[in-house]
């Protein structure tokens, strides 16, 4: 008499447990398909999307443990092409593009070279990623972490992302979603948006750069100004004179006040009336 268990004892156990592997492990991958009716119907997952699902919740386990004083250090070691395909394949472009912080510059061009070569949409994922002010997940996670260097991070992601879109064919095609990000981004991300648009001569520069002038932070004002005593023409100068008597702004250091607006725009005005002038 053989001591092996039945065919059909061991098929069954085998379906229990891929039923059980299947619910447990990816329950949630569902794929949506719209039927010609307009409602959408509820597929099971295929092998295809287990798959995947299961690369990406291991590619995000390499970055949920990072500790925060180790965090340069180990994206250095952990982040290559392979990590970065398959985060841009799940979909989290806001890792992907902050994970560029410990990279040179030349390895981040690279990467968002080959990515893009390979079919995916890496612009229309970075615009996407500042217009949703999507930060980077683990500094969300670290409570050392400020307010101040959460933004840090994501100005100077945003400052290597925006070099290389400089340095493509015709980058003046950014210039109207750039327009609007310097509305909308955050103070630190749109310094570096204004420094792009500067840098590839869009159009209408010169009427966004004023914009900041009423803006309510003072580093976008003293940016304005700066940018308007280098590049402004004979209608900026009236807009500097007002800046520079009207503009009220103060840092209080002990018992002595400060006007850095005042003083940048001043110290603008003379050089764009001497520019003028010559």
């Amino acid at each position: 008499m053989s001591r092996s268990l039945p065919r059909g004892l061991l098929v069954g156990l085998l379906c229990v447990g891929v039923s059980v592997f299947w619910r447990c492990e990816y329950g949630q991958v569902v794929s949506a398909q719209v039927s010609s009716v307009g409602t959408v119907k509820a597929s099971p997952p295929t092998f295809v999307d287990l798959l995947a699902n299961r690369r990406c919740r291991q590619t995000l386990s390499l970055f949920a443990k990072i500790p925060p004083r180790k965090g340069s250090r180990l994206l250095r070691q952990r982040m290559n092409m392979e990590v970065a395909s398959q985060l841009a394949m799940c979909g989290h472009w806001h890792m992907l593009f902050a994970s560029f912080l410990p990279l040179t510059r030349q390895q981040g061009r690279d990467i968002l070279n080959t990515l893009e070569s390979s079919g995916l949409p890496v612009e229309d994922a970075f615009f996407r990623w500042l217009r949703r002010r999507r930060y980077w997940q683990i500094a969300e996670q670290r409570p050392s972490l400020s307010y101040w260097q959460e933004h840090q991070l994501d100005a100077i992601s945003a400052r290597e992302i925006l070099s290389w879109l400089a340095q493509k064919k015709q980058p003046r095609r950014f210039c109207p979603q750039m327009m609007k990000l310097s509305l909308t981004s955050t103070s630190r991300v749109r310094r570096q948006v204004l420094r792009f648009v500067v840098e590839v001569k869009c159009p209408h520069l010169l009427q966004l750069v004023r914009r900041q002038l009423s803006h309510n932070n003072i580093d976008n004002r003293i940016q304005a100004c700066s940018l308007l005593g280098k590049l402004g023409n004979e209608h900026d100068v009236v807009y500097l004179q007002k800046m520079v008597v009207h503009d009220r702004a103060y840092v209080q250091r002990g018992t002595k006040l400060s006007f850095p607006v005042k003083r940048v725009c001043r110290d603008a005005f003379l050089a764009l009336k001497k520019r003028l002038r010559d």
